[in-house]
């Protein structure tokens, strides 16, 4: 393995023994959420989408489940860094509007509908709720 660069390991829940290889050490996080790749849209038409096993976030997306891990302690009997499942939850979009018009890309705060940046605007404009 290159200088910098580690192995992740997933124990538990829906990627359990996924392998991440050449990850950069730097972006080692306690902390990290990896999509099940599942969710819903939100369609041009007003109705309700649904997507499975997508491989990234459709630009109409409103709600998507993840799956969170939490970093184990360092072990010198194990190489890389491991993590282990901690639960499933439920990531919804911002529901602002950008300054061009068009629906903000950024995660809500959980138990909001705006994002952190959003929720610091004075004049802020909604998406309505489907």
């Amino acid at each position: 393995m290159s200088k910098g660069m580690t192995t992740l390991t997933f124990h538990g829940g829906p990627s359990d023994g996924e392998v991440l290889t050449n990850v950069p050490s730097m972006r080692v996080f306690p902390l990290v959420h990896l999509p099940t790749g599942s969710g819903f849209t939100e369609e041009a038409d007003g109705q309700i989408g649904v997507f499975a096993k997508a491989g990234e976030l459709p630009s109409n997306w409103f709600i998507f489940k993840t799956a969170r891990y939490a970093k184990r302690e360092t072990d010198s009997d194990r190489t890389g860094v491991h993590y282990d499942f901690v639960e499933e939850a439920l990531i919804s979009r911002c529901r602002a509007i950008t300054l061009k018009g068009g629906w903000c890309k950024n995660e809500a705060v959980p138990g909001q509908k705006v994002c952190k940046t959003h929720a610091r605007a004075a004049n802020l404009e909604l998406k309505p709720d489907t």
